[in-house]
């Protein structure tokens, strides 16, 4: 029995390989004996599911992808564990790209950005589901207006709305691209 199926049963896997990953998306770590596997890997893009002993201190995880489970868990704990793992790494990397021709992609969708709107985008790529400050952004289009910005943003917004990526205003800071 693999832990990528259900229903799970820890105890059988307790016995197997020191860690593995679960459809290659969520690795297994017992501690303590893999304390160093598991700070290797902190920050990264691998969502990881500590297994502790029945009588350990509960660990610390300030990592998102980072979830703990006691070994003598029941089946319906960790199969929750696990999907709340796989649901943390699928929102972590849905994220948009521009590639060098000033496509954007999001998920399955692209559109393509004039060289402007790209700049613009860039910098609020670059701090997805963050606030980006107006400072940050580019203040000039090729006229050097800085007072076609709003007009900038507002069609870059019409723009992206139907491949799911939406520009929020934070009045007088600057703006957040995020999903949805």
């Amino acid at each position: 029995m693999s832990l990528s199926t259900s229903p799970f049963s820890l105890s059988d896997h307790l016995e197997l390989d020191r860690h593995r990953y679960t459809d290659d998306d969520v690795l297994v770590i017992h501690l303590p004996e893999q304390n160093e596997l598991r700070f290797s890997l902190d920050g990264s893009d691998r969502a990881r599911l500590l297994v502790i002993a029945a009588d350990a201190a509960p660990p610390v995880c300030p990592d998102p992808l980072e979830d703990w489970v006691r070994a003598d868990a029941g089946d319906l704990e960790l199969s929750a564990r696990v999907a709340s793992l796989r649901t943390r790494l699928q929102r972590r990397v849905e994220r948009p790209c521009i590639d060098e021709w000033d496509l954007l992609t999001f998920r399955d969708d692209w559109i393509a950005l004039s060289p402007t709107e790209a700049a613009a985008a860039r910098v609020l790529l670059a701090n997805f589901g963050e606030l980006t400050l107006y400072e940050q952004l580019p203040d000039t289009d090729e006229s050097g207006d800085r007072s076609t910005r709003a007009a900038r943003i507002k069609r870059l917004r019409a723009r992206l709305l139907p491949i799911g990526l939406s520009i929020t205003t934070v009045r007088g800071r600057g703006l957040v691209l995020q999903a949805g």
